[in-house]
């Protein structure tokens, strides 16, 4: 459209967005305040596939679902999104449950293309019909926003005028019904043109297809709208916005593969004036909008050994936490399972990363076929390890590989980035490399013989990259252990094209790091080598749970201490203990099972009674006349826990896995049937002795529909050589926790312990040393379920490009416990433009971010800006931030003594609670402030912090 044709004015859409906010439920209107380039109107995205990407969705303030393929829609997150339900209207589909009850004489055509049949919208009967079996049911349901689809395919068999006009007639009535049966509702059109004069203010918004690009069902192609179809319909939607001031939503067509088309249909149908949304003709990808998800998921493949769990797999040890660190998360397949998705270019996914020990085609000879069809899809790839292709192969071929024979001999680095060799060197003997080039690749290790022969061992392609061993990962010595050829980390951030997205981040809150203590209920009642002999939980509670007052999750195994445990008569001392540790106020509740499995998997598979007696004695802890139970093992225990030693005021949080730490699926969703957020696993060892990434772990892993939360660092058991001694090792803690914080900080301080710690002298000695040292460090401490659910929230949280913005702006949308974001050390911030993000600190590999609701908005300008008066860091969480011409005003939420720094703070008048701060430090920029210490609690204490600033 030219640039004289008369622009739409402000107070159009300010109007439509007040009509879209009656009767949605949703307690985030955010959209409907102008906020620099971001318009008042909604973000639309309309996704019909049978497993909707929810998390994903939630980023747009307006969702449209086929209802048919959400079970419960109360469980959707309507903070920010307002969930329609698709309907269609004239049209019905033969496979819809409802349809069996159409009078075949309401039916006059199909569609052929759709396979769907034409319904007259003026058969008596119809109009209740509709009401009562289609929109009545998702009306109960929940749904209070219908996406009204086919409005005008009555123009198939109404051939006449008085035949069009007795089936307009009969939607208008339609409508109107709608509007009286169900006060609130909300109705976006797909077109009805017709009928918008005599529906004012009934309809939220008009939709319409093909303005620019058009899909034919019939052919299954894509292909450009001819001049006189888009200016024709052009006319009507301008028509529809100005003289109806709706809004109006234009669905253009295009496949994942064609994504740069998408993007410029989309700003086409912008710059025209209208919301955008150009996706496939299936509707079953997140497509291009006013905003665009970033895809934040890895498909992991692997080969596992036979028997190994994910966790364990060297895919998951080795490239969870580098994958984690740059803000994705992983799905995690094995070709032999044959269990490879179908399609996953849908939007979610950022690209495929493989490793293989070896050629997987003998396992499953339809991988290669799956590959290369991703691949046309338009997703990248990255091989570690093997290429686990045949690189012969006209896959190979395509991908540009070209093997050639053997060399022998001593090469030599001719092109090597200096992310190779980061903890051990590259193997430079001919035999151990693989005899391979990469046409196109930007080396980034590659060898020459003596010959002249190159091989490509690191490489960056168009399509992604590789990295192949031995030039990955070496498993050293025995002493050594493994230790990474290549940074891992920037590695996969070159081959992935990691975005310049704001990256979230569980280790730091408010610029602070994170401290976390969780003690695993192990030897509770175990005797304390000190005079009286203690039990090792009295010691516990008097030599560390009161000295120490900072938030502790402390659990207990029944098993060990319940009357119906092992040790029945000594259940009275042990409940009493455990009565006054629950009691404490800093100390939050956790279950550690009843019997304490050693091997969930291989007691899961105990289904008779002489597998469950043989298994007894190894699998877990011998309590008499008890067999296997998964609910009586996570709910059953925590449910234990609250009858017979919570105070009245608390509840069991958290359910602690046991022994090898390897929960079934079943056993993960049986933690959340219980309402219990779980924890422990992952290998995160390192040490001086070993400074390697490789023994670092992610931050969990999924399980079915559930997630597997792993322990930021290990216990004491693994500093102590299985608790065989030294019993002081567990001050090596202090080497792990130094090494996870520089010169990235990848991990929270997590003190993991068992009660049998306190058992000891010299074990006591050790976890003094490591509080003292925690202690000592600028931390934010919390409780393991804060922590659990920011890895839940990193796991769901939303990222979308808002493509409304004059520079980079996201869209940050989740569950509010994650409240951090990382950008890189020279990424400039806008925090005037942005929203609801507190301030900006920097720390050990990039700035932090300090988002203060669930819902924000980042604005990352390519040049510095001059940022008004923020909070540098802070020794809690910020909450109900406000900026306005005068200053900040935000709520800091801490457990502990709290306290905060400023920045540009300088002639500021600062208070909490209506008390005015003396600054503790001033210099040139900054100026920090103490507030008065109380009591740790499970709940946050709250201070409101005023900022004056004229």
């Amino acid at each position: 459209m030219g640039t004289d044709e008369p622009q739409e004015r402000p107070w159009p859409w300010l109007f439509a967005g007040l009509l879209l906010l009656l009767g949605l439920l949703v307690a985030d209107a955010s959209w409907a305040q102008p906020r620099g380039e971001s318009l008042s109107r909604p973000s639309v995205a309309l996704h019909y596939g049978v497993a909707p990407p929810i998390d994903e969705l939630q980023a747009f303030d307006i969702a449209v679902i086929d209802p048919d393929h959400i079970a419960d829609v109360t469980t959707l997150p309507r903070r920010h999104t307002a969930w329609y339900a698709y309907v269609s209207v004239v049209e019905m589909q033969p496979s819809r449950a409802v349809f069996r009850d159409v009078p075949a004489a309401w039916v006059r055509g199909e569609n052929a293309d759709w396979g769907s049949r034409l319904i007259d919208q003026a058969a008596p009967g119809w109009n209740d019909f509709f009401v009562a079996r289609v929109i009545a049911p998702l009306w109960n349901r929940g749904y209070r926003g219908f996406f009204l689809d086919t409005l005008d395919s009555y123009h198939r068999f109404a051939l006449t005028p008085q035949e069009k006009t007795a089936q307009e007639e009969a939607l208008v009535a339609l409508v109107n019904t709608l509007h009286e049966r169900f006060p609130g509702i909300a109705l976006i059109f797909n077109r009805g043109f017709e009928i918008l004069p005599r529906l004012r203010g009934k309809v939220a918004m008009v939709a319409a297809e093909s303005l620019y690009l058009r899909y034919d069902a019939t052919a299954s192609r894509y292909g450009e709208v001819p001049a006189a179809d888009r200016d024709w319909l052009a006319a009507q939607l301008r028509r529809a916005q100005v003289e109806h001031k709706v809004p109006v939503l234009v669905i253009d067509y295009a496949p994942y593969a064609q994504r740069a088309a998408a993007r410029e249909a989309a700003a086409r149908i912008r710059a025209d004036g209208f919301i955008p949304w150009v996706a496939n003709g299936a509707h079953d990808i997140l497509g291009v909008g006013d905003i665009e998800v970033e895809p934040r998921r890895i498909a992991l493949v692997t080969d596992r050994a036979p028997g190994v769990d994910f966790q364990h797999s060297a895919a998951v040890r080795y490239l969870a936490l580098p994958l984690h660190y740059l803000g994705y998360t992983i799905d995690v397949f094995d070709t032999a399972e044959r269990n490879l998705p179908p399609k996953i270019a849908d939007g979610r996914y950022a690209a495929i990363v493989t490793w293989f020990s070896q050629p997987v085609q003998a396992a499953n000879a339809q991988f290669q076929s799956w590959l290369a069809g991703q691949l046309d899809a338009g997703l990248r790839l990255v091989m570690m390890q093997s290429p686990g292709i045949e690189v012969d192969s006209a896959l190979g071929r395509r991908l540009g590989f070209a093997v050639f024979d053997q060399l022998d001999g001593e090469l030599k680095a001719i092109a090597r980035n200096p992310i190779v060799g980061i903890e051990a060197p590259p193997p430079l003997q001919a035999r151990d490399a693989r005899p391979l080039r990469v046409a196109s690749a930007t080396p980034v290790l590659r060898l020459a013989a003596a010959g002249g022969a190159t091989i490509d061992a690191i490489g960056i392609t168009p399509w992604g990259g590789f990295a192949l061993a031995p030039y990955t990962i070496t498993t050293g010595t025995l002493e050594l252990g493994p230790r990474w050829i290549v940074d891992p980390i920037e590695f996969l951030r070159l081959a992935l094209g990691a975005p310049a997205h704001p990256v979230p981040d569980v280790s730091t809150e408010a610029g602070r790091r994170l401290l976390l203590v969780h003690i695993d209920g192990d030897g509770f009642p175990s005797r304390a080598e000190m005079p009286g002999t203690p039990y090792a939980s009295e010691a516990l509670l008097r030599e560390i749970l009161m000295r120490y007052r900072i938030p502790h999750t402390m659990s207990v195994i029944q098993g060990e201490i319940a009357e119906n445990g092992m040790y029945p008569e000594l259940a009275p001392a042990l409940e009493d203990i455990a009565r006054r540790i629950f009691a404490l106020s800093h100390v939050e509740l956790a279950s550690h099972s009843f019997s304490h499995p050693f091997y969930w998997r291989a007691l899961a598979a105990a289904r008779d009674d002489a597998a469950a007696k043989r298994y007894a004695q190894i699998l877990n802890l011998r309590i008499p006349g008890y067999r296997f139970n998964l609910a009586a093992e996570i709910g059953g225990s925590a449910t234990y826990i609250d009858r017979k030693l919570a105070p009245p005021d608390k509840r069991t949080k958290v359910f602690l896995w046991t022994g090898d730490t390897v929960p079934t699926t079943e056993a993960v969703a049986e933690a959340d049937r219980a309402g219990l957020l779980n924890m422990n696993g992952g290998e995160t060892l390192a040490t001086r002795s070993a400074p390697t990434l490789a023994l670092m772990s992610g931050l969990g892993l999924r399980r079915g529909a559930g997630l597997q939360v792993f322990a930021p660092n290990q216990n004491e058991n693994l500093y102590t050589n299985n608790w065989t001694g030294p019993y002081y090792g567990y001050q090596r803690a202090i080497e792990t926790f130094e090494l996870t914080e520089t010169p990235r900080r990848l991990k929270p301080i997590n003190i993991y312990y068992h009660t049998y710690s306190a058992s000891k002298q010299a074990s006591l000695a050790a976890l003094h040393r490591v509080y003292r040292w925690a202690l000592a460090q600028p931390t934010v401490p919390v409780f393991a379920s804060d922590y659990i659910r920011k890895v839940h929230d990193f796991h769901r949280l939303a990222i979308a490009r808002d493509w409304r913005a004059d520079v980079p702006t996201w869209r940050i949308r989740g569950d509010g416990e994650l409240r951090t974001l990382r950008i890189g050390s020279g990424q400039a911030v806008d925090l005037a433009a942005s929203r609801n993000v507190g301030g900006v600190g920097s720390g050990p590999g990039g700035r932090y971010l300090h988002l203060t609701d669930a819902a924000s908005e980042v604005r990352l300008p390519a040049a510095t800006v001059a940022n008004p008066v923020h909070v540098r860091e802070a020794r809690g969480w910020l909450r109900e931030f406000r900026r306005s011409d005068s200053g900040i005003s935000f709520a800091l939420h801490s457990y502990t003594q709290s306290g905060f720094t400023l920045a540009g703070a300088a002639g500021c008048r600062v208070s909490a609670d209506g008390h005015e701060l003396t600054a503790v430090r001033i210099d040139s920029s900054t100026a920090s402030y103490e507030l008065p210490a109380g009591e740790v609690s499970t709940t946050s204490k709250i201070s409101r912090v005023d900022v004056i600033c004229r």
